[in-house]
């Protein structure tokens, strides 16, 4: 019996037999769903009796912690719900620890729950997102919002795996009513709620940067409320505002348009009239707007348009419109919502289901139109786009956003995104993850809708219709209603090639490790869109650390020394100074300086350093001989602390990787800068015998092998970066070409980085790990967006590689704090080397 209900009972829930004499018999009232759990009406509409008795043998569920992203906070089941499951059923509840969960640990456990790492001891695992591929445990039954059941090819990989492990899954989307097919488990009006409020604040933010102060200003995003009741409060106190002073004359009216007639529009529609409010007709609304002379009437409220299909869908060949033909035949139909409501729209709240067969509801082309109107510049201002269908119903919206980062703009006039709320476009909010800014309140709604299925799932009752119509997989199969995603599969295993990729899936990219230059890594593909990074590491917690910070990352354990697994990965994933020649020049001098440093004002020590990388690289690093050359002269010097800015190894030995002449080279140098005393102390240190590498022979355990090791861990200890301070990166070059017209140029370049600080962590991206992975991540996106005939490891020697990652980061915001200045001096033979750094070394 035990290893049946370890595989969820699938090949013998119909034969089971199970004593129940001397059980508990035990009711409770709960939400009723048509055709789930024995009901006794009570007279009171949707309360019925359960009738069930303890069952030692009732399935256990396993509540997984979540770890899509940092904001996940929401629980499928509530404590008070776990409590009541176990009560009723006499089943055990397990719960992954959480830090992030609205509820604490310790709520579940007073109720009952057992706290475990381990939920392999459930049968069934309950969460809210998608769980990742690796942390599937095979021959479980799984509830979660899976998002495959669409066919969405971005978990095409995710749909596999259930079919591939042996996993039941129960998708919530697919919990419904089986007369009217409505859902009924949703975290839909909550997602109205959040995108509404949302959409308030991306308002105030907009008009504000348009130059204009409104009462919407002082709307915050959802999540800084601690609860709905709070913004609620909050909005009619701002609608005292606008009723005294009215929103901003050049804007007015201010029209919100909601579109839809369901849990989400409900949502949007309930915050919307905590506001001094006034609905419009959508066929009034043209005549409406024509009417605005200015007047205080127009401005000391605002005004509603409430938008379903009818008022914007129309028949083709007639003009008309037939509800049960545009479901059936949405291809008949087309839509003129940009020429009726968008353009005297100011906030449009969209939460309309639509799949490619219906028509947008607004194009590119539609909106570059509405954008070049005469009062195009103060109308469609905001997109709540609710919905998140990505290039979908609402065409411009090309990815979802974050809650870090809400709020992206598209300009229709040049076709162009971008994140700069100063310049012109619409502002669009694709967030597709809403209720979690109200976590305590959805999860709580949720709960009570989720139970009585929970009850069912507990009771191994997957025969129960409305169970059985919400899985997609199950017994190594997809479910006869879902066979058509095999096609989806098949589709996606073909197109699985290194290279080639369906456009509108993502890319994948495998990111070998997770220490400090990743996060800048992962973060700018990220923002390219279309992209998953796979992490591959062998520190597995650091590893889900960071890839909880993004949206499309996933972790794989990687042993490297394991050359199949490496392989496995490699195959799964799309990728892991000539002008001068060209001119007939030769380069006759390289010297090339760089330094990872404090910023100035936090060099506070007698080295003027601290450590953002290993501490052993860093003392080593001055220990090792160089050898370069400088004035025609080869150089070379012992491993030690000489100089101030030390001579980086062997130079010459990346004479060939840059393509140059060692023979015509006057000069070939590479060294590390440091600020000034830090080679002198760091020679007494060596004089003091604190940087020997030699293995120590004690029998007892050491701190570190060697004394090099010991002292390194002693600096860092002492000489780390506090979340409040930042370090900088200095680079500069210096070439000298010679032209057979006996001309020289002398060729400066440099660049400074400077560590950021995260206004609400105080700890953000170190300037090593941005100069290190965004170049890395750009040469990524080129080699994703035009595949190359090189193969293997590539060095960022290759033109076609240096020439565009030279030019995007030159493109680069203000935000990824990389600046670089290159300079160009033409002098004659006398003048040059006198203006050249070697003189001076």
């Amino acid at each position: 019996m035990t290893s049946q209900l370890g595989s969820y009972l699938s090949y013998s829930r119909n034969k089971l037999s199970i004593n129940l004499k001397g059980l508990l018999f035990t009711k409770k009232a709960a939400t009723f769903y048509p055709g789930i759990g024995s009901q006794k009406n009570l007279g009171t509409k949707g309360k019925y009796l359960y009738s069930t008795k303890k069952n030692p043998n009732a399935l256990s569920i396993g509540i997984r912690r979540e770890d899509k992203n940092i904001w996940e906070r929401r629980s499928p089941l509530t404590p008070d719900d776990v409590k009541r499951l176990i009560n009723e059923t006499g089943t055990k509840v397990f719960i992954q620890p959480s830090t992030n969960r609205v509820y604490n640990d310790l709520a579940y456990e007073k109720v009952g729950a057992v706290v475990s790492e381990d939920l392999s001891v459930s049968d069934i695992i309950m969460g809210i997102k998608e769980v990742p591929i690796s942390k599937l445990i095979p021959n479980k039954t799984y509830a979660m919002f899976s998002h495959t059941h669409k066919g969405q090819l971005y978990n095409a990989n995710l749909l596999q795996s259930f079919i591939d492990k042996n996993i039941r899954i129960v998708d919530y989307e697919l919990i419904r009513d089986p007369k009217t097919g409505s859902r009924l488990v949703m975290f839909g009006k909550y997602a109205g709620y959040a995108g509404m409020i949302d959409g308030i604040h991306g308002l105030g933010q907009r008009m504000l940067a348009m130059g204009y102060n409104s009462p919407f200003i002082n709307v915050g995003m959802a999540h800084v409320h601690p609860s709905l009741h709070s913004v609620k409060t909050h909005l009619k106190e701002l609608g005292d505002l606008i009723i005294e002073n009215g929103v901003p004359k050049d804007f007015g009216p201010v029209i919100f348009t909601i579109t839809g007639s369901g849990n989400v529009a409900k949502g949007a529609i309930e915050i919307f009239e905590c506001l001094p409010h006034e609905y419009i007709e959508p066929e009034n609304l043209e005549s409406f707007i024509k009417g605005y002379d200015g007047s205080f009437k127009y401005l000391n409220k605002v005004f509603g348009v409430k938008v379903s299909a009818k008022d914007y869908a129309y028949r083709i060949s007639d003009g008309k419109f037939d509800y049960n033909e545009y479901k059936t035949n949405p291809e008949l139909y087309a839509s003129n919502f940009h020429e009726k409501i968008a353009p005297h729209t100011t906030v449009l709240a969209h939460g309309i289901f639509w799949n490619s067969k219906y028509p947008r509801l607004l194009t590119k082309e539609q909106a570059k139109k509405i954008k070049q109107s005469r009062n195009g510049r103060f109308k469609l201002i905001t997109i709540s786009d609710i919905s998140c269908d990505i290039e979908g119903s609402i065409e411009f919206t090309n990815k979802a956003s974050i809650i870090d980062k809400p709020f992206f703009y598209y300009d229709p006039l040049t076709d162009e995104y971008h994140e700069d709320i100063k310049k012109d476009g619409i502002q669009i909010m694709s967030i597709d993850n809403l209720p979690t800014e109200l976590p305590a309140e959805s999860s709580s709604n949720f709960s009570k809708l989720l139970y009585p299925v929970a009850l069912e799932m507990v009771k191994n009752n997957f025969d129960n219709e409305i169970l059985k119509n919400s899985l997609i997989a199950e017994n190594k199969k997809l479910m006869p209603e879902h066979e058509h995603l095999y096609e989806i599969l098949e589709d996606a295993k073909k197109n699985s090639s290194r290279i080639t990729v369906i456009d509108n899936s993502l890319k994948k990219v495998l990111l070998a490790g997770s220490g400090m230059v990743t996060a800048p890594f992962i973060k700018y593909l990220e923002n390219q869109g279309n992209i998953e990074v796979v992490i591959a590491s062998n520190n597995r917690k650091e590893a889900e650390s960071l890839a909880s910070n993004f949206k499309y990352t996933k972790v794989y354990d990687l042993d490297a020394s394991n050359s199949e697994k490496v392989d496995s990965l490699v195959a799964d994933s799309d990728i892991v100074v000539n002008d001068i020649k060209d001119r007939g020049g030769k380069i006759k001098s390289f010297i090339s300086w760089c330094g990872g440093l404090p910023a100035a004002e936090n060099g506070n020590n007698p080295l003027g350093y601290k450590f953002s990388w290993s501490p052993r690289g860093v003392l080593t690093a001055g220990l090792n001989p160089a050898k370069y050359k400088l004035d025609n002269k080869i150089v070379e010097i012992e491993g030690s602390f000489s100089f101030e800015g030390l001579a980086n190894r062997d130079s010459l030995s990346y004479v060939d990787v840059y393509g140059l002449d060692l023979q015509e080279l006057d000069s070939m140098l590479r060294g590390t800068l440091r600020f000034k005393g830090y080679s002198e102390l760091m020679d007494c240190f060596s004089s003091f015998g604190l940087t020997g590498s030699e293995l120590n022979s004690n029998e007892k355990p050491l701190v570190a092998p060697t004394v090099l090791d010991a002292f390194g861990t002693i600096l860092q200890k002492n000489m780390y970066y506090k979340p409040t301070e930042r370090d900088m990166v200095v680079l500069n070059h210096e070439f000298i070409a010679e032209f057979p017209s006996n001309e020289f140029e002398l060729h400066k370049s440099s660049l400074v980085s400077y560590g950021t600080l995260d206004s609400k962590t105080a700890r953000g991206e170190t300037a090593m790990a941005r100069t290190v992975g965004i170049p890395a991540a750009i040469a990524t996106k080129i080699i994703l967006e035009k595949p190359t005939t090189a193969k293997g490891v590539l060095r960022p020697t290759i033109k076609e590689f240096y020439v565009p990652i030279m030019k995007r980061l030159g493109q680069l915001g203000p935000e990824d704090s990389i600046n670089f200045v290159e300079v160009l001096e033409k002098h004659t033979p006398k003048t040059i080397y006198s203006n050249s750094i070697v003189s001076k070394i």
